[in-house]
């Protein structure tokens, strides 16, 4: 094949990757959005955060329930949540990342969590969320997630390899 000829079948190849690239970009979209823990506990408690079957046990250990309460309360961020806007105009979401936050969320706030083990704010175990004094507790309210939304145009079997992805986990350092 002359050159000329494989440089035109690579420009060709080019074209039509980037076509279907640009294709499935349009299909994909996101949004970010800051949700105070208030809001998102809420919006859980009415259904509007929806978490599949397969997502909506409580598998976290009091370890872990600890660690993200304590992490809050300290005003110390966290990782971002992820779901899928289903309905904009009644603000539904399917939540991909982030059942477990916040299924700890609704239990600490609905005094279904008793603080314990904590081990940077010792002085706070034995509390449920209506022990802690008034201000903090409106400040822990008003503490936000970052939450990305894709829109449910997005198929099914790239929604379920991001979840795949954020559910791997890091490299411990």
């Amino acid at each position: 094949m002359s050159k000329n000829r494989s440089d035109r079948v690579a420009a060709d190849f080019q074209q039509d990757s980037h076509s279907k690239l640009t294709e499935m970009q349009r299909q994909v979209y996101s949004y970010s959005f800051l949700f105070s823990i208030d809001y998102i506990v809420e919006q859980f408690q009415k259904n509007h955060f929806y978490i599949p079957e397969s997502k909506r046990h409580l598998i976290w250990s009091k370890r872990q329930q600890m660690k993200l309460i304590e992490t809050l309360l300290l005003g110390l961020p966290v990782p971002f949540m992820f779901v899928i806007l289903i309905d904009a105009e009644e603000e539904q979401y399917e939540v991909v990342d982030g059942s477990q936050r916040i299924q700890t969320l609704d239990a600490f706030m609905s005094d279904n969590l008793v603080l314990e083990n904590l081990e940077i704010l010792p002085l706070l175990n034995g509390f449920k969320f209506s022990d802690i004094h008034f201000i903090q507790r409106n400040k822990f309210k008003c503490r936000v997630f970052e939450t990305f939304a894709i829109g449910k145009t997005i198929p099914r079997n790239i929604i379920q390899e991001i979840a795949t992805r954020l559910d791997s986990g890091g490299t411990p350092l």
